[in-house]
């Protein structure tokens, strides 16, 4: 077996325990009441609480800061001056079945990620291109966040809600590249992380 099965196949386990602990635990709910949960007692024993002890939003913190940031971009935005020229250019190109929910921003579905175009995209601090890692829940944002901070970033934007109705935040990498996570609840993301707008 290759090295690139290997890790393909880590990738997977790694991600499909992901899944599994967050479809148990929800957002709302302590990760107590579930003590068979695999994942979880590997999750608690990595960061250091005790099985069972602290809060239900510790438990939950600790179970994701345990499980990686998944490899992958949900979204790549550039910021343009002029949206409607901007729009033109690409569906000119070919590119079929915008989504401009305003006058500042246009969604295309490229694959199973999304290409976006915003005249705001400066005043968030990206230097006119900002990459976005969606993830499956609230809670998800903040612990992403976090992760990226002790991995050396620094967080641009705190965890908060947005005005389209999910919870956006975000980080800076050591070079200043800015990457939004978000929580999109009109946005579907598939099993391998694909998003459909």
């Amino acid at each position: 077996m290759s090295g690139i099965d290997k890790q393909s196949r880590a990738f997977l386990a790694a991600k499909s325990a992901r899944q599994k602990l967050l479809a148990e635990i929800g957002p709302e709910v302590p990760l107590s009441i579930n003590p068979d949960a695999p994942a979880f007692v590997q999750a608690a024993s990595t960061c250091g609480l005790p099985y069972g002890q602290g809060s239900a939003a510790d438990q939950r913190r600790c179970a994701c800061d345990a499980l990686p940031m998944e490899q992958r971009i949900s979204l790549v935005t550039l910021g343009v001056a002029d949206l409607a020229r901007a729009r033109a250019f690409y569906e000119a190109l070919g590119w079929r079945g915008a989504h401009q929910p305003d006058d500042e921003v246009c969604f295309f579905q490229a694959g199973g990620m999304v290409f976006g175009l915003w005249t705001a995209l400066g005043g968030h601090g990206a230097p006119g291109i900002e990459l976005a890692h969606n993830v499956r829940s609230p809670d998800e944002v903040t612990a992403v966040l976090e992760e990226a901070q002790r991995a050396g970033g620094a967080i641009t934007r705190p965890a908060g809600g947005a005005e389209w109705g999910g919870t956006t935040g975000a980080f800076a990498d050591p070079d200043g590249y800015v990457w939004e996570v978000a929580h999109n609840p009109a946005w579907t993301l598939d099993e391998h992380g694909a998003v459909t707008i």
